[in-house]
């Protein structure tokens, strides 16, 4: 998948301002690589494979994100369509059949900042590994970044009870705690 060359927005940050959770690791082309998780020897997972720089067909990415339950993508094929080709990375897990565990795609300036827009791990898959790994290789391709940020449901939310330890686990933070706000507009 060809590297996109559109910027996302960020500030005036110095180095000591936010934590580098982010890696340098130019992306050309599609890359394979084990998926590394939780689980097993060094965490890894066995019979799956993370792939980097290959879009899913639209079809296999509208019944994950379907599966999941983000309907606000699936409403509009084409939307999703562009979004993905627009992402500065795109990952995918796939198991041994080929069939596609999970998603993450990026919107960066490669430089200052990272947005994690979409993790998606398919219900039939998780407590495999399967978010960990996609999330420690948008970790490890961003490094080099200020920044990496993330946006998820509200702590009221059921959603939360699961997925805020889980970023936790995984290094990162509430904005408060590190001193940020967040703030969001919706055309």
């Amino acid at each position: 998948m060809p590297r996109s060359s559109s910027p996302a927005a960020g500030g005036a940050w110095t180095s000591n301002s936010h934590p580098r959770i982010c890696s340098p690791s130019p992306v050309r082309g599609s890359r394979r690589s084990p998926v590394h998780s939780g689980r097993g020897p060094r965490g890894r997972v066995t019979g799956v494979k993370l792939t980097e720089g290959t879009l899913p067909p639209l079809a296999e990415a509208l019944a994950l994100y379907d599966a999941v339950g983000w309907s606000a993508y699936t409403r509009d094929p084409g939307r999703l369509q562009r979004s993905l080709a627009g992402s500065h990375l795109v990952l995918t897990v796939r198991d041994d059949d080929g069939s596609l565990l999970g998603l993450a795609r990026t919107v960066s300036d490669d430089e200052s900042v990272c947005y994690l827009q979409d993790i998606l791990v398919h219900p039939d898959a998780r407590r495999r590994g399967v978010g960990r790994a996609l999330v420690l290789h948008v970790q490890e391709r961003y490094r080099h970044c200020m920044f990496i940020a993330l946006s998820t449901d509200a702590d009221s939310t059921a959603d939360a009870a699961l997925s805020h330890p889980f970023y936790r686990s995984l290094g990162f933070s509430p904005h408060p705690e590190l001193g940020l706000a967040a703030f969001g507009y919706r055309p």
